[in-house]
């Protein structure tokens, strides 16, 4: 008969613990670490989750559509540099190219995305909108503001909101 490693039906109990020798044993400390960082890490994709839909929902009370990619695009943007705790991402050479890949795009395309939001609904955003992100560029500025300007006002102003909380 072949040695299994599997306790026999009938066995006695001196007999399965021999019989199972050859089992690896799993500690418990192993089990609990990786469920531990299974909660991490459904807490992060949740914490993610939240803030994307905090990021959505602020554009849209300022009047950014949300009915085109562009808007993704920047919402993600947005998001880049909301996660960048040490301000290591460059607007053109990382996160463009971030955004491109969490999206399946090219990072022209992303570009020109988040350009063509701001300029089209730039006049459109509200005047809360404009003085929360933007203070008195936003009111008293005759001109769109660059997407990098726009990205990081936004950012910044989030990161203070979330630190107050």
């Amino acid at each position: 008969m072949e040695d299994t490693g599997a306790p026999v039906e009938g066995a006695s109990q001196n007999n399965a613990i021999k019989i199972n020798k050859y089992i690896k044993p799993c500690l418990v400390s192993d089990l609990l670490t990786d469920l531990i960082m299974t909660r991490n890490e459904t807490r992060k994709i949740k914490e993610d989750e939240d803030l994307q839909n905090y990021i959505a929902e602020e554009l849209i009370n300022g009047c950014i559509r949300p009915n085109f990619v562009s808007f993704k695009y920047l919402r993600d943007a947005i998001l880049v540099y909301v996660k960048d705790k040490n301000g290591e991402i460059a607007l053109k050479s990382k996160a463009y190219k971030i955004v491109s890949e969490m999206n399946n795009s090219n990072i022209i395309a992303v570009e020109r995305g988040i350009r063509t939001i701001i300029s089209r609904d730039w006049d459109k955003t509200t005047h809360d909108f404009r003085i929360k992100y933007f203070g008195a560029f936003g009111v008293l500025g005759n001109r769109k503001p660059t997407p990098k300007e726009f990205v990081m006002s936004i950012a910044d102003q989030i990161k203070r909101d979330l630190k107050d909380r």
